[in-house]
């Protein structure tokens, strides 16, 4: 079992008939004094209303997109594989799921395409890579690819789970471009069990953190993304005041998306952590999230967060029938 503090000590479940349909008078959040309840509009006003309706500022999002679509207009790849070996990997889950590989394990072993797809000229921002990594296999593949991209004038968000010797050569070799890059990295927890769990090649939360400190003090544009989460509130609320101060941009926050699709159950110990994750994930600990920090100028929440808040905005119909606070 992997230590992390922020598992809750006691579950309080709401059913659908305790809840107003027009208040959140009787779900108790820490931190709120219950005897000054708010409405669900007061709720949304102080917190997170404005990401349900105003489109974020952050390169390609939208409030009706999901995926890659909420920061970019396109993306491209090069490759086939990742050596990261995430658990929870929807480009994996999905390649096993059409038959582009004959296993999970086939996933780690890297391949670039024999032919790469031409090279866009956009409005909007180019995210580079979706489904795979700038690891050191795929590094000097990625420069001639980032450049080309850059050379057509376009924008691109490098999105990666970073490994320092890739940085460096990364700003070293970009320094022209600068203006054009941001930088996103995926940093889901601070906690190294929990990332040696979920993420066992990746590089861990200490060197991404100094990768972003590089980035950051070598005049990049950077941000990070915290999906998924690999705990719950306590520790994604830790994970990004330690973050904040070297990102430029945003730092998006989401859930670990279809768990019981793309986790394969291989051991009781992953199954475990499966139900766990899914357990500290609840709507009543995002909504607590939300709370935490949803007054943070450079919190952004990913669609799997805008989700839970549009089921406590739209009605009665939409509100889920338990929701357990943390």
């Amino acid at each position: 079992m992997i230590k992390n503090n922020s598992i809750p000590s006691k579950t309080i479940t709401h059913t659908q008939d305790q809840l107003s349909c027009d208040t959140l008078r009787r779900i108790h959040i820490p931190g709120l004094d219950p005897a000054k309840p708010l409405t669900r509009r007061e709720f949304l006003a102080l917190y997170p209303g404005r990401d349900l309706g105003k489109p974020s500022e952050d390169p390609g999002a939208g409030a009706q997109k999901g995926g890659t679509a909420e920061w970019a207009s396109t993306t491209y790849n090069i490759g086939k594989g990742c050596s990261h070996d995430c658990l929870y990997c929807y480009a994996r889950a999905d390649a096993e799921r059409f038959g582009r590989i004959a296993s999970p394990e086939a996933w780690k072993c890297e391949q670039l395409k024999s032919t790469m797809p031409r090279v866009p000229r956009c409005k909007g921002w180019i995210m580079f890579p979706s489904t795979h990594d700038i690891t050191p296999f795929y590094l000097p593949a990625a420069l001639v690819t980032l450049k080309a991209l850059l050379d057509k004038g376009n924008k691109v968000l490098i999105v990666t789970k970073p490994h320092m010797e890739c940085i460096v050569r990364l700003c070293e070799e970009l320094a022209t471009y600068r203006e054009r890059i941001l930088f996103r990295f995926t940093i889901g927890t601070l906690d190294e069990s929990l990332a040696k769990f979920w993420e066992p090649g990746a590089p861990t939360p200490a060197e991404r953190t100094s990768c972003l400190q590089y980035a950051f003090n070598d005049g990049f544009q950077t941000s990070v993304s915290m999906e998924p989460m690999l705990a719950g509130t306590e520790d994604a609320v830790t994970t990004f005041h330690t973050l904040v101060p070297w990102v430029t941009d945003k730092i998006w926050i989401g859930k670990m998306n279809q768990v019981n699709r793309r986790v394969a159950r291989t051991t009781p110990e992953i199954a475990a952590e499966c139900l766990r994750i899914q357990e500290l994930q609840s709507d009543g600990a995002i909504l607590e999230l939300v709370h935490r920090l949803g007054a943070q100028p450079k919190v952004e929440w990913k669609d799997s967060i805008k989700a839970v808040i549009a089921s406590c905005s739209s009605g009665p119909n939409s509100i889920p029938k338990a929701i357990s606070i943390k």
